[in-house]
């Protein structure tokens, strides 16, 4: 029997999801953030466990592969992750089709890279904010 693949593929985007709670900390000199991309297996057993209505699912999760590490040391290390042929003033529909990322988390990613200054609002496009990089 093949391995069944996720569909999920994670990047270094997907920190910005759990940075929203404080980009402002990202400016601190002592604070360094690791991003390790990994693969895993998760291997099933015979059959999930029933208790009280509840499903359980007895596997495990093992590590198969590092497949890269970023650190963050400054906030200029978040904005790398935006596409140089990004045309400023952008907006968040600019930043989620140029890394091809869900509109919810291209937000994000420009939140934490607004509050943490390395972005700066630059009017607007239509209804909606634009951004410029902070030089």
């Amino acid at each position: 029997m093949a391995a069944r693949r996720s569909p999920l593929r994670g990047g270094v985007a997907d920190v910005c999801a759990e940075l929203v709670s404080f980009p402002q900390l990202l400016t601190h000199p002592n604070l360094r953030v690791d991003v390790v991309l990994c693969a895993e297996d998760h291997v099933r057993g015979p059959e999930p466990i029933v208790r009280r209505g509840r499903r359980r699912d007895p596997g495990q999760r093992r590590l198969s592969a590092v497949l890269d590490t970023v650190t963050v040391v400054q906030p200029s290390d978040l904005l790398a992750l935006l596409p140089a042929a990004l045309a400023e003033p952008f907006t968040t529909r600019d930043v989620a089709t140029a890394m091809k990322l869900p509109a919810v988390l291209a937000r994000q990613v420009v939140y934490c890279l607004r509050e943490s200054g390395v972005l700066a609002a630059a009017g607007r496009a239509g209804r909606a904010p634009a951004y410029a990089r902070v030089a």
